[in-house]
């Protein structure tokens, strides 16, 4: 007569107690889950509790409702197979942050590295930080006798919430990578006596409108749009003249937002229709194909640099070392990740300030002169090229002074604060200054967007 409690010949540990389990089920046998549990593993020599007969067989029915052939449990349980339970479980908090659940196979030191359990649960290191974290280990003996450490690793995480520079580092090494190493044509020096400023102030790439709302969309696209139409068209109304060196004027405000909770480097919070991680990118592959487009089509060195912004402070400082890392090896571009927020150009009889205009106020008129003295004694043609206002404002101060001061427009929307406090109507546009060497400023491309 056969035995219906006894386990068969070549039948696993888990399909013994399925039968088993059934069996109770359908009342075909009664059995206590101890009495199971003996019968599941006979070599256990400890009586066991019947506390910890109902863990252990609850371990085996989370293994059936994964539909896995594997047996996390004590050293005295054999499974038929080295396979890790897959089963896990995350659950979003009403705060944000996210609890996950899952088996995990590691060591001590594993279980208190949080980067390894970040990336265990699947999180990114970079976007992704840890509140809390408990884990309690399972021993599971596997075919041959070996022992299998595994951990129930729970974890609660929250996003990071500022930008590391690891994070800033990785993105340099990835991009750099793509660039391939050449041999450089060093373009030759036109000793003309003239530059070009190439100015696009306060794009506020991020920046999301609503036509809706404020009467004409704008965002990331329009922006890059924006951006490589200003370039093209002063390129295009300079394409029969030659000079020296061009400087490329782009960090005012470039970037919308400077922190992973959207808002500028003050805080204050802003619209966008980028998540921070893509905005830096978005930003700086533009700013490649600007460099790219002016040097390849004018033959001419370039020059650009840092400006302290009052939305971007820190963002543009990161794209200013990208660009630098970018075009290290190429002779005909310059970049300089001086930090300092203002700078200043001489050329012949001209001195060129630049700076954002936010936080100046008054003595922007001055600045130059207290900063600079010897670049302001020695030339005639003095100017300040500042930005922040949106609309172009020409303030000539006295002759005593001598410096012209300029905040100059820009090619971005009208997002909602501006609207609501009337500041619109202005022409979106950027800018081209063509500067001779002793008779100054002789020539302002304004180049219009009509949409």
């Amino acid at each position: 007569m056969i035995n219906i409690t006894e386990r068969n010949n070549n039948e696993s540990v888990l399909d013994y107690y399925k039968r088993l389990k059934s069996g109770v089920a359908e009342g075909i046998i009664e059995l206590e889950k101890s009495e199971i549990y003996s019968m599941l593993f006979p070599n256990v020599e400890l009586a066991v509790s019947p506390d910890h007969a109902r863990k252990s067989l609850r371990a085996l029915d989370l293994c059936i409702e994964a539909d896995q052939n594997v047996l996390p449990c004590s050293p005295n349980i054999v499974k038929d197979d080295a396979t890790i339970p897959n089963k896990v479980a995350v659950e979003i908090n009403k705060d944000g942050s996210q609890s996950s659940s899952r088996l995990i196979q590691m060591s001590d030191t594993d279980s208190k590295d949080c980067n390894f359990l970040l990336e265990a649960h699947g999180y990114d290191t970079d976007k992704w930080e840890i509140i809390s974290a408990k884990s309690s280990m399972w021993n599971t003996q596997i075919k041959g006798g070996d022992i299998s450490t595994l951990y129930s690793s729970k974890i609660t995480v929250k996003p990071t919430k500022e930008i590391s520079s690891e994070f800033v580092r990785k993105i340099l090494v990835e991009n750099c990578q793509k660039y391939k190493k050449h041999e450089h044509e060093i373009f030759a020096i036109k000793e003309n006596g003239k530059i070009l400023e190439i100015n696009i102030s306060d794009l506020h790439i991020g920046k999301l409108a609503w036509a809706g709302e404020v009467g004409s969309n704008f965002d990331y696209k329009i922006a890059s749009d924006r951006f490589k139409y200003i370039v093209t068209d002063v390129l295009n109304q300079v394409e029969h003249l030659d000079f020296e060196r061009i400087y490329f004027i782009w960090s005012n405000d470039y970037y919308h937002f400077d922190t992973i909770e959207s808002t500028t480097t003050a805080g204050t919070r802003q619209d966008t229709d980028l998540r921070w991680q893509k905005l830096f990118r978005v930003g700086v592959e533009l700013l490649v194909w600007g460099i790219d487009e002016i040097i390849n089509r004018t033959k001419t060195p370039l020059t650009t640099f840092y400006i302290g912004s009052n939305h971007d402070r820190m963002t543009s400082y990161y794209a200013t070392n990208y660009l630098y890392a970018w075009y290290k090896d190429n002779p005909n571009v310059d970049i300089s990740f001086d930090c300092i927020a203002r700078k200043y150009i001489e050329y012949g009889n001209i001195a060129i300030g630049y700076c954002h205009g936010s936080e100046e106020g008054k003595n922007i008129s001055t600045i130059m002169a207290k900063e600079k003295p010897e670049i302001y004694g020695r030339t005639k043609f003095r100017y300040i090229q500042a930005a922040h206002f949106h609309s172009n404002q020409s303030r000539p101060i006295s002759e005593d002074c001598g410096c012209e001061v300029r905040y100059l427009s820009s090619p971005t929307g009208d997002d909602s604060w501006h609207y609501l406090r009337g500041y619109v109507g202005t022409v979106k546009c950027g800018y081209g200054f063509v500067y001779d060497k002793e008779l100054g400023r002789r020539l302002e491309i304004r180049s219009n967007i009509l949409v």
